[in-house]
């Protein structure tokens, strides 16, 4: 098993407090609630446009057809 450090920023504090609560109710690890939580985050946000590319087809320097 790996290990991983998270520094979790103060204003973030109680979203860990709250997943901490959770992961004991649920009698798992807060490791598994994040593994779970990333399962469902990642592949919505791969398929969202960057920044960058969002904004790339909107008036593009191209010239009209």
């Amino acid at each position: 098993m790996a290990t991983k450090t998270l520094y979790v920023r103060e204003p973030d504090e109680p979203v860990w407090d709250a997943a901490t609560r959770l992961a004991k109710r649920r009698k798992t690890t807060v490791s598994r609630l994040v593994a779970e939580a990333l399962e469902d985050y990642l592949p919505r946000m791969a398929a969202e446009p960057t920044p960058e590319d969002r904004w790339a087809n909107i008036a593009a320097d191209t010239p009209a057809a």
